[in-house]
């Protein structure tokens, strides 16, 4: 509750802390309707959705070898930005892919953009919160992520009803939302 309070009493934290909540949007969609998607748009199995989670974990990978090289050239909140939007554009390229291999590449680009935007984005909450608060802070932030990822997947699952937007329409908005976001952050 401290840490919550601390971040409502500033201005440019509560943005980081929004900012953060975006990022897990799409992610939380992936997860939920990744499998059903693949398989009805490509006729991906559960094994080619495993590959495409170990395609974005290839992605994280590479992303958190090569953070500080990004990171250390421009400003936190230009990468955070530029990251995110590049973020949206993967999980729209996910969305529209018309081959597995587009679907690979996508989400090897989420998991690098994503985990490059989350550095930065703890790089602003370490830059902006005093030593004593940032372990509160930081509980804080985590808290928010999973929220938001839940509600994402609850979300995802009510809106991908072909009734709704359709498992498609989730994840381009999905994309789009997570895009305005990176341009925002810049």
């Amino acid at each position: 509750m401290q840490g919550l309070r601390y971040v409502l009493g500033s201005s440019l934290l509560l943005r980081v802390l929004a900012i953060t909540a975006v990022a897990a949007l799409g992610i939380g969609a992936i997860q939920i309707l990744g499998l059903n998607f693949l398989n009805q748009r490509l006729k991906v199995t559960e094994q080619g959705f495993g590959l495409t989670m170990a395609m974005m974990g290839i992605g994280i990978a590479v992303g958190g070898a090569v953070v500080q090289r990004i990171a250390s050239r421009r400003p936190a909140n230009q990468v955070v930005g530029v990251c995110l939007a590049g973020v949206g554009v993967a999980i729209i390229v996910f969305a529209l892919a018309p081959h597995f291999g587009f679907v690979l590449v996508a989400a090897a680009g989420i998991g690098l953009c994503l985990v490059v935007a989350r550095a930065g984005l703890a790089t602003l909450t370490q830059q902006l919160v005093p030593d004593p608060m940032r372990g509160r802070v930081e509980s804080a932030v985590n808290m928010v992520v999973s929220v938001s990822t839940a509600s994402a997947q609850g979300l995802a699952g009510l809106l991908g009803d072909p009734h709704f937007l359709g498992v498609q329409g989730v994840f381009v908005s999905a994309g789009v939302i997570t895009l305005a976001s990176g341009i925002a952050s810049v």
